[in-house]
């Protein structure tokens, strides 16, 4: 098969980019018929594992298709116990007012010193 699926793991974010094709099927375990895929239509894509499959270890196999022909297919496996970084953090504006009832908060935490 041509090398036209890439494929990156980081924590549980999976990250896929494709040079062709028209779909994506990401399976946990080997693909089978009395299972359901996630199934992208993008050729460039990133989603945590834990969103769609749960908490999860083992194998994935990765199937990229143009309609019905496969055109390649990447395989990942996460070893049971690997610590799994599932969430990631979110820059916010900083805030230009304390927030209500911090002030009397802070008072009476500096009184009780």
């Amino acid at each position: 098969m041509p090398d036209v699926l890439t494929v990156q793991l980081n924590g549980d974010k999976i990250s896929i980019s494709a040079k062709q094709g028209t779909n994506i099927n990401v399976w946990q375990g080997n693909p089978s018929y009395d299972k359901v895929p996630v199934e992208i239509f993008a050729r460039d894509t990133a989603f945590h594992l834990f969103q769609q499959f749960g908490r999860t270890e083992g194998k994935f196999v990765i199937q990229l298709f143009d309609s019905t022909d496969l055109l390649d297919e990447k395989i990942i496996n996460i070893m049971p116990g690997t610590p799994l970084l599932v969430s990631e953090s979110k820059h916010t504006e900083a805030a230009t007012l304390a927030p209500g009832g911090m002030l009397k908060f802070l008072r009476a935490v500096l009184q009780c010193r």
